[in-house]
């Protein structure tokens, strides 16, 4: 949505720069390189993140003031355009970065599963639950949701679908 969001403030400015008669600076422009060769420092907070970040905020501010605070409106229009392309480009970035993650790692809702498996496994193994008939593996209780014994509990191997070894429920 910041992309897009860009995107259009990007053709708003573009059409401004030729409603005015003009194009857009040239990727070769030395105008165009140097506003594209500007750059920020990295920031890390010491102490005071509000006041440092300020602090850091006005020290960019001062180093992009000649491009982007210009006072010819075009030369400030096609700065403007620059730092937009770049910020597009990061955001490409960090979606591919972020597309890859998912991919490796699985999203949200998977790993909000993993930790809740890993819990309930964690409890079961803590708990008296018996060994798995068939691998010998931990088992969990679970409710027969349909046949004959539809409602009532019974030990599951937690491998299930590997492994269908099943115990009756002993209440104690």
């Amino acid at each position: 949505m910041a992309k897009a969001s860009l995107q259009e403030l990007a053709g708003d400015y573009e059409a401004f720069i030729v409603d005015a008669g003009e194009t857009p600076w040239s990727e070769r422009n030395p105008k165009y390189l140097k506003a594209k060769s500007l750059a920020f420092d990295d920031f890390t907070a010491k102490d005071d993140l509000r006041h440092e970040y300020g602090a850091h905020l006005l020290a960019m501010r001062k180093r992009f003031a000649s491009a982007l605070e210009n006072e010819d409106p075009i030369t400030a229009a096609n700065a403007i355009l620059v730092t937009i392309d770049r910020a597009c480009a990061l955001l490409h970035r960090q979606i591919e970065k972020i597309g890859e993650d998912f991919r490796e790692q699985g999203g949200f809702t998977e790993h909000l599963t993993k930790v809740r498996l890993e819990a309930r496994d964690a409890a079961i193994a803590a708990s008296d639950a018996p060994k798995c008939p068939k691998c010998g593996g931990p088992m969990r209780k679970v409710v027969a949701k349909k046949g004959s014994n539809a409602g009532n509990p019974f030990w599951s191997c937690q491998a299930y679908p590997n492994c269908t070894g099943t115990r009756k429920w002993e209440w104690k």
